[in-house]
């Protein structure tokens, strides 16, 4: 009788182990896979900033008002995003030579149907441009932190951009992406509200070109 309850326990011994060691396996399996799934791919160095001309059409401005303070956000925007090319050394289009190809071509990209790779084709086309960069700024505020409120009552500088990149040579988008950043004045006080407007807006642009320009450094500011 022993002997037989014996030999069971073994059995059963035997079964739980080879049952742990298969859910271990499997769940390191699983842990691999989600490791693998969450990993992002690595951007690729597709371009030659030397040689590639990068052409930024003006922000549309979508805030619902086009005052100077509204107008001169879309500006910044179109500036910020022009400098983040122009640091790893691309090549720049002239702003003004983007603003009369745009007319010439008879394009009102306020009118959002018109905003698709046929227009930005014809526009590299015409410009003779590697890269089409196009923008919309829809947020540009300011607020108060209802979380800070109790403690200080920060403000908090908020912005909303969109951008596309556009590659005229693969006819597709590098990029496509909105974004909203938030930034709220430093415990030291001492930041206008439109500086921080302006600092969620910067922080929004870079957030959504990062990764395309990930492969491409920074040049050293030459010394004068």
């Amino acid at each position: 009788m022993r002997s037989r309850l014996s030999q069971s326990a073994l059995v059963l011994g035997v079964l739980c182990v080879s049952l742990l060691s298969a859910c271990v396996q499997i769940l390191a399996a699983q842990a691999l896979d989600g490791a693998a799934g969450n990993r992002e791919a690595a951007p690729v160095k597709k371009f030659d900033p030397a040689v590639t001309k990068v052409a930024v059409i003006p922000f549309v401005n979508e805030l619902g008002k086009q005052d100077k303070e509204q107008t001169e956000a879309c500006q910044h925007a179109t500036e910020f995003a022009a400098s983040l090319f122009a640091k790893r050394g691309f090549q720049a289009a002239d702003p003004k030579a983007v603003i009369e190809a745009v007319e010439k071509l008879k394009l009102d990209f306020k009118d959002t149907e018109q905003r698709n790779r046929a227009n930005f084709q014809k526009l590299a086309d015409e410009l003779q441009a590697n890269l089409v960069v196009f923008g919309v700024v829809s947020d540009f505020s300011t607020h108060t932190d209802m979380a800070l409120m109790i403690l200080d009552a920060r403000k908090v500088g908020r912005a909303k951009a969109e951008v596309r990149v556009y590659d005229p040579a693969a006819k597709s988008y590098c990029v496509n992406l909105a974004q909203v950043s938030e930034k709220p004045v430093p415990s030291w006080g001492g930041t206008n509200s439109l500086s921080l407007r302006r600092e969620a807006l910067e922080s929004a642009i870079d957030t959504i070109l990062k990764n395309v320009l990930k492969p491409y450094p920074e040049k050293p500011a030459i010394k004068r």
